[in-house]
């Protein structure tokens, strides 16, 4: 096993020297030895985050946190969150006995991924921040990711971290014996509703007895309860009371702490992340320094500065995140052009039909003159703009080095909108122009 170690650290040094890497020296290890994560020495603490949304910010809030601290910590950090990837980080940390050089191992897992590691990683904190709809082609129905997470803790001894607005997320809870388990919660904001238009999380996922909110944070997030079992009454570990949008600031279990953006996405991932440093009994202290000037990783509201003009990117891949994209954008009254790019690769989900959930049409009225439809799916995309109601200028531009190059830049701000496939290479043709 020495030799096969020696050679995949050889191999992760050579692509990274050509800023490479990633999964394929994973993908050669697993081949060499299928069972090569029964064989590993983790450390202690091993964090596990999962969801639907906010996985990579929330893992990479947690290394910034805990480094800070002076942790020796190792995470996955660039987002390869599939066995692959995951493989590659254990394999550059370990020495070649198979020990894991760090204190604590914090890792994103892709939710389809978890089932299959969960145990072989020796797992301490399970962290699941929020579970949507999301391409169904690939993950199958909610109720069948939230059974598979249920399976998993059924015997799980550590701390269990769950979104307590989340009522897919709380089902969890249920099959999982340990004393360990914590919830972490918004409470209403200025943007909270007594009404949602999502479909999920209408329904009791216990009794299946409609499910009474005194307010929904976004889609199907807020304070739920079933009046006919009770299920939602919970404890909350970490509770958000205060949200203050001109300022910034947000107040948890009575300390007021200063965001690096604020809104209702950031305030849910930030909590989760001091929820994780509790249970690893690390002082917010840290965190609350990294909350004040984090930069979202590339394609998480990423600005291009040319001058004094921005080209925003963001990645978009169901409908709740997408929402909360086109209500940024909505926010800006100035004249603008947006570009959105959209492939239907297997890493994408080949079923697009979410775009159609998406509230698109709260931007046509905010001065956007004109949509660039790209991808592979590019004219889905301009049939779902034109059937919502767009009046404005739409182009189409299956070529997305000529479609970035359609951006005016002249505009105060251009926003640029694309699903995993195509996200870095837009990514480095938007900064070759810039």
């Amino acid at each position: 096993m020495r030799i096969k170690i020696i050679l995949i650290k050889l191999l992760i040094l050579f692509l990274e020297l050509f800023g490479k890497g990633g999964s394929l020296p994973g993908k050669l290890a697993l081949k060499m030895d299928k069972n090569l994560f029964d064989k590993f020495n983790y450390p202690k603490n091993v964090v596990l985050i999962t969801g639907t949304n906010g996985k990579t910010t929330i893992n990479n809030l947690i290394f910034e946190s805990l480094k800070k601290a002076n942790v020796n910590i190792i995470s996955n950090i660039k987002g390869n969150n599939l066995k692959t990837g995951i493989a590659t980080l254990l394999c550059k940390h370990s020495d070649l006995n198979l020990n894991i050089k760090a204190d604590v191992i914090v890792l994103e897992v892709d939710e389809l991924t978890v089932p299959n590691l969960f145990k072989k990683l020796n797992t301490s904190v399970f962290l699941v921040s929020n579970l949507f709809r999301d391409q169904l082609d690939r993950v199958g129905e909610m109720d069948n990711i939230v059974q598979k997470f249920e399976d998993i803790v059924k015997d799980f001894d550590g701390h269990l971290i769950l979104n307590g607005d989340d009522p897919n997320v709380v089902k969890i809870k249920d099959s999982c014996k340990s004393n360990n388990i914590e919830f972490f919660s918004v409470y209403n904001c200025k943007d909270s509703k007594k009404t949602s238009e999502s479909m999920e999380g209408r329904f009791c996922p216990r009794c299946k007895e409609r499910l009474s909110y005194d307010y929904y944070n976004y889609s199907h997030i807020g304070r739920f309860y079933c009046e006919n079992d009770g299920f939602g009454k919970n404890n909350f570990s970490v509770f958000c009371e205060d949200i203050d949008e001109n300022t910034n600031q947000i107040t948890v279990n009575g300390q007021k702490l200063s965001l690096f953006k604020n809104n209702i996405y950031t305030v849910y991932n930030c909590i989760a992340v001091l929820n994780v440093l509790k249970v690893l009994d690390v002082n917010w202290d840290y965190a609350c320094d990294v909350f004040k000037s984090f930069n979202l990783n590339q394609g998480r509201n990423e600005k291009f500065l040319k001058g004094n003009k921005y080209v925003v990117l963001n990645l978009i891949k169901n409908p709740v995140g997408t929402n909360e994209v086109l209500k940024d954008i909505s926010r800006d009254l100035n004249l603008k052009t947006v570009l959105i790019s959209i492939n239907d690769n297997i890493q994408d989900g080949i079923d697009v039909s979410w775009l159609w959930d998406s509230n698109f049409e709260i931007i046509f009225k905010h001065n956007v003159d004109k949509i660039i439809c790209s991808g592979s799916r590019g004219y889905d995309v301009g049939l779902m703009l034109k059937y919502k109601g767009y009046k404005g200028k739409l182009i189409f531009e299956n070529n997305i080095e000529k479609a970035i190059d359609k951006i005016d830049l002249e505009k105060e701000y251009s926003y640029v909108l694309s699903n995993y496939s195509g996200l870095s290479k837009i990514r480095k043709l938007i900064e070759r122009r810039v």
